[in-house]
């Protein structure tokens, strides 16, 4: 049963009703985003106990997270959702419940957010110190180094940083020597997150685990952190990096050896796993006969050095689909690695439309994605790795994972009552993620690079999950 503020209002000063939750909740059920399909159908009934009250039903749910994100779950208004304008696709905004308005929208360059004077939460305990601007001018730019250059010449205040070369050596520019810009590495609480090529397992050569640890063995990540980004990146081998729920330097669990296949590694089942290590010299005999090993075991082999499938007399290929041009330098040094492996690896360039596009309908062979994790995993696991969602458009089972054993370490996660169980089943869950090599995992920062201009400040004292824009404000 949920009891909602009789204070909340839209920002056409509305009030929020729990007639507004409940047609928020079958929209979203029925034609929201896959993860709010995916949570929602496990609700059974609904009742609007009065204006301000309403209770969801799930006896069988089997998830002690639901609670939480049926609580989470955006609110519109009913009159918006019956006049059908949320099926249509427009530019016009939808009117919210939150502290900004957008004020205005151009397509593709800027996006404009006026703080709204009469937020019905914003004296609210919980958003004491957020929310300071009284306008958001977000700009769109093509690529990040014409963003950078806004950045330097002072047009943009704010600039978080991913391209790792650019945060060593340039950030030396005139605003930095002189004091007008600060820049700041945070560090957050949360496990580092998991970016990495991501196969797809639903068609060859990808459907064969031999075929992708192969692949993994050729990628060097000690070249490409010494020659690409001035060793500034950690490499990344479990889906809850630098946490305790990371099952690297822990031995499995007696409950844990419960939901493990009878053939997992022992390297991994005792938590001394790591990615390949090669030379960074760029040649390596030790992966190179690993990965050799690997191919001929999935049935390929080296004739006048072009990998070749002997069953079906083609050579090993695929494609690396990018969408920007940082990820075009680190695919095309994969690329030359795979080459002198006799494997033909083409990397295309897309925008982001065309991108967004095949993630959506898997229409890949390997893209680059990161997937963020909390310290406090629950359904959005199910949509990453769920058998469920292995073919649903849209969701984040880019890899096409479908496995009995992954599914079950979900469940009991979701089901969890006691705080061991729970890191055991995501300890578990971790375990079999790195087992089924479904992602070439690549590397992570230390610490979030975060630059601005001494205009606006932040907090000495960062938040647990690190950067957050809204805890800002602009100096006097």
């Amino acid at each position: 049963i949920y009891f909602l503020n009789p204070k909340a209002r839209f920002h056409d000063e509305t009030p929020i009703t729990a007639h507004d939750i409940k047609a928020s909740f079958e929209f979203l059920k029925t034609k929201g985003r896959p993860n709010f399909r995916s949570s929602f159908q496990k609700v059974e009934t609904i009742e609007i106990l009065d204006t301000h009250t309403i209770k969801f039903s799930f006896p069988n749910a089997k998830d002690r997270e639901l609670p939480l994100i049926l609580g989470l779950m955006p609110v519109l208004p009913k009159t918006v959702i019956d006049s059908k304008q949320l099926e249509t696709t427009t530019l016009t905004p939808f009117i919210a419940s939150g502290p900004y308005i957008i004020s205005e929208v151009n397509q593709g360059q800027i996006l404009v957010l006026n703080r709204n004077p009469n937020y019905w939460g914003k004296n609210l305990p919980i958003q004491k110190g957020l929310y300071n601007f009284d306008v958001m001018r977000i700009e769109y730019y093509r690529d990040s180094n014409s963003a950078f250059e806004a950045f330097k010449a002072g047009r943009i205040d704010l600039r978080t940083e991913e391209d790792a070369t650019r945060w060593t050596k340039s950030y030396n520019f005139e605003g930095i020597r002189n004091g007008n810009v600060t820049k700041r590495e945070i560090y957050s609480g949360a496990p580092s997150p998991m970016q990495g090529f991501v196969f797809n397992t639903r068609r060859p050569p990808f459907d064969n685990i031999k075929v992708r640890l192969g692949i993994n063995a050729l990628f060097n990540f000690e070249w490409v952190n010494a020659n690409l980004y001035g060793n500034a990146y950690e490499r990344t081998t479990s889906f809850f990096e630098g946490s305790t729920l990371s099952a690297l330097r822990a031995s499995a669990s007696p409950f844990e050896m419960r939901l493990m296949p009878p053939n997992i590694p022992e390297n991994i089942l005792d938590g001394t796993y790591k990615s390949p290590q090669l030379s960074i010299t760029g040649r390596d005999r030790n992966s190179t006969a690993l990965a050799l090993g690997y191919f001929t075991q999935a049935g390929y082999a080296l004739q006048n050095q072009i990998l070749y499938n002997l069953k079906t007399k083609t050579p090993l290929s695929f494609e690396i689909t990018i969408v920007s041009k940082e990820q075009e330098k680190n695919a095309l040094a994969f690329q030359t690695m795979l080459k002198q492996f006799g494997i033909d690896a083409n990397v295309r360039l897309v925008d982001s439309a065309q991108f967004e596009r095949r993630r959506q309908n898997f229409e890949f062979d390997m893209i680059p994605f990161t997937y963020a994790s909390s310290l406090s995993p629950g359904n959005e696991q199910l949509f990453r790795w769920g058998s469920k969602n292995a073919h649903v458009k849209g969701s984040f089972n880019l890899a096409g994972v479908e496995s009995d054993r992954i599914d079950a370490a979900i469940q009991v996660m979701l089901n969890a009552e006691d705080q061991t169980i729970f890191i055991d089943s995501v300890r578990a869950l971790d375990r079999l993620l790195i087992a089924g090599q479904y992602i070439l995992p690549l590397y992570h920062a230390k610490g979030q690079w975060v630059a601005y201009w001494n205009t606006i400040d932040m907090p000495q004292t960062t938040p647990l999950l690190g950067f957050a824009p809204e805890v800002m404000w602009k100096k006097q």
